[in-house]
């Protein structure tokens, strides 16, 4: 388990630095990341007179989607560190109601949703083999990133 945390912080630690390096960038370039002619000879004309406008445009765009991926990837793998050292894991069994069945005898990834004893409706990103649709499983998973893995028997 310790394992697909150490997997899910080196995803959010790359995600982090392309952003790092983009912010760098951008203050390197002085704001003008599309340079001097991103239209070619078509757009000159447009570009000379509203450059501010479209380099301000796509700072918006891609800073705001900097933060939805941070907020979304990073800051649950982040908030689970004392879970993860600590080895204090969420274990829940349930019945398969939405799985993922791309290459079934390999261990990958899979984003499956699970209904537990309780009706509760899980969505968790799980380590295992292709699962069924109404197989009851036993799942060890973090609880702010929902990085988990099945337990087999």
């Amino acid at each position: 388990m310790l394992r697909i945390y150490i997997l899910s912080l080196i995803k959010s630690l790359v995600i982090m630095l392309g952003i790092g390096i983009y912010v760098f960038y951008t203050i390197k370039k002085r704001g003008n990341i599309l340079g001097e002619k991103p239209f070619g000879i078509y757009g000159q004309s447009f570009f000379k007179n509203h450059s501010l406008l479209a380099n301000m445009i796509c700072h918006v765009i891609i800073y705001g989607m900097a933060v939805f991926i941070l907020i979304t990837e990073c800051v649950p793998v982040i908030m689970d560190l004392p879970a993860a050292v600590k080895e204090d894991y969420i274990e829940t069994e349930g019945y398969v109601i939405r799985w993922d069945i791309t290459q079934e005898n390999t261990i990958k990834l899979r984003r499956i949703s699970i209904m537990n004893d309780e009706n509760e409706e899980i969505h968790l990103n799980i380590y295992g083999y292709s699962l069924e649709k109404g197989e009851y499983i036993e799942v060890r998973y973090l609880e702010h990133s929902k990085y988990g893995m099945v337990i087999y028997e």
